[in-house]
């Protein structure tokens, strides 16, 4: 559906920033003053704070980007790095009465014979740890990622444009050994609804096919337990799919007939069309990418030489096959080397090695996943959904990189 070659863009074609201010490439700058904006660190999106940050490095928190001043810094809480953490609502009480820390998952059925009333089974935090776990490096992305930049460039910087992710060591129990314990019927036409604790219950539906396959319950994240803003003491993590369904504070798993159809996967988590239609079920986060150097946080500061273009990828479908990058606003494209592979639907390293001649440049990088997948454009998602989605925007992303090594969020037309 997405054609690999890069469409023939125009040399002259207009270039427009964050907020459509209109970028002069004769000399790098726009119509005002360019800078990095600080002020954007406090972001409201939907009505709700955004904090988000993109970890680079799988299993080793690293440390979060802040900008100040035109100057990059680390920023650490407690001496731990912190990683994306997006809550629809507060989160639930935790101590019970004889202060320790409560953790009981019910699961209703049906179940098979001889128990083929429905009624539930229930897991403790200590039932969960005594069964086989498994260790996987998943991505997490929320299914708003890059949401703002639908109607154009609006945000300027890696961090605000695609930071709503995270990538980490997940522990974990599979789904279907909880529900293979409990004897719960697990028909290929049946669906897992699960639901969390927080003050929304937030519940999503799960085919069974896919909570037979990848999806775990996992109660310990980079070696650790889980910290209480990513879902202390169980959550769900379904590897590839939208983030909103990683359900946090997990208290429920039942087995339905039918999808349960909550708000989060109808009025939310929807993808409305220009036509008003919204078409639904689009839980796969599809291939990605981002040069996340340079960019708006990271600008060239040693001027024209060797430089290496470096970022991240990332598919819901599998692994990253290939990312190819271009310096010229898709006219031509060079295929990037990619950094070691670990797990599938985990984030991947790219890298292009160039001599850069202090030429202004237009950065776009294009991922390419194991079913054969091609990130698209903007104009292309647009072309099939017009300007009012919110979610699954995976479009390429362009950075105009002057002459003096500053970068900005561009959309070109």
């Amino acid at each position: 559906m997405v054609p690999l070659k890069g469409a023939a863009l125009r040399r002259d074609r207009a270039i427009k920033g964050v907020n459509g201010r209109e970028i002069d490439r004769r000399d790098g700058r726009g119509r005002e003053p360019f800078h990095i904006a600080a002020h954007h660190m406090g972001l409201m999106f939907n009505g709700h704070a955004i904090g988000c940050f993109i970890n680079a490095r799988a299993c080793v928190a690293g440390p979060i980007l802040q900008v100040r001043d035109q100057r990059v810094r680390p920023v650490r809480r407690g001496g731990r790095a912190r990683h994306c953490a997006r809550s629809h609502s507060s989160a639930p009480p935790q101590k019970g009465a004889a202060g320790r820390f409560q953790c009981v998952i019910h699961i209703l059925g049906p179940f098979h014979a001889p128990t083929t009333s429905t009624l539930w089974v229930w897991f403790t935090y200590e039932d969960i740890e005594r069964f086989p776990r498994e260790n996987h490096v998943y991505f997490c992305e929320c299914a708003a990622n890059t949401g703002m930049e639908w109607a154009g460039a609006q945000l300027n910087g890696v961090q605000f444009t695609h930071g709503m992710i995270h990538n980490m060591e997940y522990t974990g129990v599979p789904l279907r050994s909880l529900l293979q314990e409990a004897g719960a019927d697990t028909s290929p036409d049946k669906w897992v609804y699960v639901e969390g604790a927080d003050a929304s219950s937030n519940g999503r539906s799960i085919p069974m096919e896919k909570a037979l396959d990848d999806v775990l319950v996992a109660f310990k994240a980079n070696g650790e337990a889980l910290r209480m803003e990513h879902g202390y003491p169980v959550r769900l993590v379904v590897p590839g799919w939208e983030g909103n369904m990683w359900v946090k504070w997990l208290r429920r798993i039942e087995v339905v007939d039918r999808a349960v159809e909550s708000r989060e996967e109808t009025s939310k988590y929807t993808d409305v069309y220009a036509d008003g239609t919204a078409r639904k079920w689009t839980w796969v986060m599809d291939a990605k990418s981002v040069i996340t150097a340079p960019s708006p946080q990271m600008p060239i500061r040693h001027g024209a030489g060797p430089l290496v273009i470096s970022g991240l990828a990332w598919s819901g479908h599998g692994q990253i096959t290939r990312v190819d990058v271009s310096k010229d606003g898709g006219i031509t494209w060079e295929t990037a080397r990619l950094g070691k592979q670990g797990d599938a639907k985990a984030l991947t390293r790219f890298y292009l090695d160039m001599v850069w001649d202090g030429a202004p440049m237009l950065l776009q990088a294009r991922a390419m996943d194991e079913t054969g997948y091609v990130q698209p454009t903007k104009a292309q998602l647009r072309a099939q959904r017009g300007e009012n989605s919110v979610y699954h925007n995976n479009c390429i992303q362009t950075w105009y990189v002057s002459a003096e090594g500053i970068a900005e969020n561009v959309e070109l037309s």
